[in-house]
């Protein structure tokens, strides 16, 4: 039987990791994701594209730029208006 070692309640969980909750290639989630899109028909979408998609949503919702910056794990919220200025 397969133990996972994986916890989605500790702080030190990666996102793309491993079994053992190790770094794995940086190519292998957007190889993921090209094949995903690939099966169910969406366009080649990257994992960078989510991340934007999610803060795109936040900002639409009214939450708190000084917030979406602490999640997205920027510097500043300056940094994160400049990069999102477009939406924000």
């Amino acid at each position: 039987m397969l133990q996972v070692r994986v916890s989605t309640f500790s702080a030190k969980q990666l996102v793309f990791s491993n079994i053992d909750n190790e770094f794995i290639q940086l190519a292998h989630p957007r190889l993921w994701m090209q094949r995903i899109c690939k099966r169910v028909g969406l366009p080649i979408l990257s994992p960078h594209a989510l991340r934007h998609t999610f803060a795109t949503l936040l900002f639409s919702k009214d939450v708190n730029i000084k917030f979406v910056s602490i999640l997205l794990g920027h510097s500043s919220a300056a940094f994160t208006i400049d990069v999102y200025a477009d939406v924000y």
